[in-house]
């Protein structure tokens, strides 16, 4: 029995090794490609296989998290914004994560605070882990040698350090040799122009860094990978899940009250400042001025909101008061995200759009439809909250990560004269630049700034590896731009 399992460790060690390779070939040195889906690919491949080689299913809708993950490194290689890169990539692990949970547990009940502890839990078994791999190697090694025969061993064991040997010869010898060449002028001439030869035939066929970092890179895989494989192998018993509404909910509602005033009166003041203006406002104060602050305040306070409602959900005992209350709480919370949202729309009107104010939209957006499942949650305790939470902000961030918005912030700017942060936008926005340089509406000195930085920028990414197609698209319209075919002075 215990000689089966070191096989069946061995053969799990096997497949993590060669998907290590894998997953050096795809992304060493390679931070958007087209190889990034093909990973993600690969690693939902050997997550499926994994499963079916210890006995257990799949469920149906982890599907769909299987495929938002394959979108979200689509949309990787298509976009140029490293902003929203960055998200992708966090994005994926998050989703991979709440896929092992969903696939190694019945989570039907699970409240948002039970899943984030999970994939907390999850994190922290993933570190603790991270260097299991090696006691596992050396398990493996020791079993192959009670299966060979003695002068087998002996010989493969002589292989082995005459190769470690050679390594290491050779690595000292690129740290000695120019030492002793720069030393003396007779051994310069006797090995000087053999050393360059030799160093000029190994950087061409590969770097003595590169082949460092791959190292590094192909070692950190195989402890990652192992250490997820290890945590989920490792993880607990599901534990009977408590129905946490123990508290008073009298607490609950005495709080929410005094909070309610405050709301009440400043949506009171929203609506007749900001919505209908009909307040005169302080003599200091202009009706501008006044629209034009507040919205981060505002975002801030509704997302709090919004864990004030999940935290009393949880904890504190049904009661319709409380219902009342928390569905009253919802309803000023809402005339906030309005607030907010009206206010970061004139302050575009007035200064045009960036990212982070496409960005506060956003968060507003998602707030907005999480709080309609808060409200839905409140009178229906069944209903899935985590599960719908989950759905709709990778749906609406699957929107925001394949919509280009460099692109169309580009587009709104130069519609509005507004050219000044154009040339900080990534290479999405290389179509409504290009076009902006043929008609002329946008300073030459700008459009040159953009073509000029990202062209810089994107030097270094070259190979069928690293094809990303924004930055493909981009190149074709610089290269436009910069023969001059753009029917305006480039000067």
């Amino acid at each position: 029995m215990k000689l089966w399992e070191k096989r069946k460790n061995f053969s799990h060690l096997q497949v993590l090794f060669g998907f290590s390779l894998f997953y050096v070939f795809c992304l060493y040195d390679n931070f958007s490609g087209v190889l990034y889906p093909v990973f993600l690919a690969g690693m939902l491949m050997l997550y499926q296989g994994l499963m079916k080689q210890a006995g257990r299913s799949i469920k149906k809708d982890s599907r769909l998290y299987m495929l938002a993950i394959l979108l979200l490194g689509v949309s990787t290689f298509l976009t140029g914004n490293l902003i929203i890169i960055w998200c992708n990539k966090l994005a994926v692990w998050v989703l991979f994560g709440i896929l092992l949970l969903h696939d190694g547990y019945e989570d039907q009940n699970w409240t948002v605070f039970r899943y984030v502890g999970g994939l907390w839990d999850l994190a922290m078994k993933t570190l603790a882990h991270l260097f299991a791999v090696f006691p596992e190697l050396a398990k493996s090694r020791r079993a192959r040698k009670e299966q060979a025969g003695t002068g087998e061993k002996k010989r493969n064991g002589k292989l082995i350090y005459v190769i470690l040997g050679i390594l290491v010869g050779v690595t000292l010898l690129c740290l000695i040799l120019p030492l002793l060449i720069s030393a003396d002028e007779v051994f310069d001439q006797m090995l000087g122009g053999a050393f360059d030869w030799v160093v000029q035939v190994i950087s061409q066929m590969i770097l003595p860094t590169k082949l460092i970092f791959m190292t590094l890179k192909f070692l950190w895989g195989l402890m990652f990978f192992f250490a997820i494989y290890s945590a989920v192998k490792n993880r607990k018993p599901q534990a009977e899940e408590k129905d946490l509404r123990t508290q008073e909910p009298v607490l609950a509602i005495t709080a929410l009250a005094v909070i309610g005033v405050v709301y009440l009166l400043f949506c009171m003041v929203q609506i007749s400042y900001l919505f209908t203006g009909g307040f005169t406002l302080p003599a200091e104060y202009s009706y501008a001025g006044f629209a034009r602050q507040g919205f981060f305040q505002l975002l801030f306070v509704s997302a709090l909101n919004l864990l004030l409602a999940l935290v009393t959900l949880i904890l504190f005992r049904e009661n319709k008061v409380l219902k009342i209350m928390l569905t009253f709480i919802s309803a000023c919370t809402y005339i906030m995200m309005i607030s907010s949202a009206c206010r970061m729309f004139l302050y575009i009107q007035a200064y045009r759009l960036t990212r982070l104010r496409v960005l506060v939209l956003f968060a507003l957006l998602a707030l907005a439809v999480l709080f309609a499942g808060v409200i839905r949650n409140i009178f229906q305790e069944s209903f899935p909250l985590f599960r719908y939470s989950v759905a709709v902000i990778t749906v609406l961030y699957l929107v925001l990560s394949f919509s280009h918005m460099d692109a169309w912030i580009a587009s709104y700017n130069i519609a509005h004269d507004q050219t000044s942060y154009l040339y900080e936008l990534s290479t999405d926005a290389s179509s409504p630049m290009l076009k902006a340089a043929k008609e002329g509406t946008a300073e030459a000195e700008m459009t040159r700034a953009y073509f000029s930085m990202n062209e810089y920028r994107q030097e270094e990414h070259t190979g069928i590896r690293k094809f990303n197609v924004s930055e493909f698209l981009f190149k074709l319209r610089c290269k436009e731009y910069f023969r001059g075919d753009t029917g305006a002075p480039l000067e």
